[in-house]
């Protein structure tokens, strides 16, 4: 990101946190950021498209901070899912100024550009959420998994409301820990007793419109598929990396193909999956992709 940009964004997040989104003028941020008014229009033309590239900028440090918990680091899966749920909720904590700005000043708004801007971060962290449940726990929770991604939702939305009005809260590791204890007890009962799924996918594309559900899949899927080119290129053997990085080009084109042949991206994913430091992001796109791998 050009730094300049970056500084706008990141005063503009402390500026609103501050004062709140419309307290804060455009003039007071390009002061803050030692330019004109003029100079941060070239960036932003308004101050309404400031604040929807602010909320996708720090959703996205989330994410970012996400891709590099690489999951052979940890001894279990499980191990890898309390991270994953450590790491949200301090994250949360840390931008709560901004983000009760956010809930208490926008999201009363009827405004269509922040109302479809809801939408996509809720989107993007409820499928962000739905594959970290899918690796943790595999293929055999697919049924249930939006059930579970609500509970798990829930549990955490419920713990940082009174984490955040404590002056000393418990240490978030065992936040996570014990939320991840109640999924395996929900996980093992639902196994057991096979109930009636809630929340299927035809019911949650119902609350998130099928371009928001579409983009969301989609920029998840790009953001796993750079970071496996990243991986690629770090290969020590020469000859590996250039199949491996004609694979990768190969599969890229298949998956935006008009009728992608399942296939074929079965075979490159499995070809990829040949290399240990890829099968990890291999196995979340697949899940991204709907083609289903081998369980371990």
């Amino acid at each position: 990101m050009d730094p300049k940009k970056q500084l706008i964004i990141e005063t503009a997040i402390s500026l609103f946190s501050q004062k709140g989104y419309y307290t804060t003028s455009v003039q007071e941020i390009a002061e803050q950021c030692g330019i004109s008014k003029g100079s941060l229009y070239k960036y932003f033309p308004s101050k309404e498209e400031l604040f929807i590239e602010v909320c996708e900028y720090y959703q996205h440090i989330l994410f970012e901070k996400s891709r590099f918990v690489d999951i052979h680091q940890f001894a279990s899966k499980r191990e890898w899912l309390i991270e994953q749920i450590s790491l949200q909720m301090e994250d949360f904590l840390e931008r709560k100024d901004f983000l009760m700005m956010v809930f208490k000043e926008i999201g009363t708004q009827h405004n269509e550009k922040f109302q479809q801007l809801h939408r996509r971060m809720r989107a993007n962290i409820l499928y962000w959420q739905r594959e970290r449940l899918l690796t943790a726990y595999g293929n055999v929770i697919e049924p249930y998994v939006w059930d579970l991604v609500i509970s798990l939702q829930g549990m955490i939305k419920e713990y940082l409301l009174f984490l955040m009005s404590l002056p000393h809260h418990p240490p978030i590791k065992q936040v996570a820990t014990y939320i991840a204890e109640r999924l395996d007890t929900i996980i093992q009962d639902i196994l057991q007793n096979e109930p009636t799924p809630v929340m299927t996918e035809a019911v949650v594309r119902h609350f998130l419109p099928e371009d928001v559900f579409f983009e969301s899949r989609v920029e998840a899927l790009n953001s796993i598929l750079e970071e496996l080119q990243e991986r690629i290129n770090q290969l020590k053997d020469e000859t590996m990396k250039q199949r491996m990085l004609s694979s990768l080009d190969l599969l890229q084109t298949e998956l935006q193909a008009e009728q992608p042949r399942t296939y074929l991206i079965d075979a490159l994913f499995t070809y990829l999956e040949k290399e240990e430091s890829l099968t990890f992001h291999v196995k979340q796109a697949r899940l991204l992709t709907n083609i289903p791998c081998e369980e371990e």
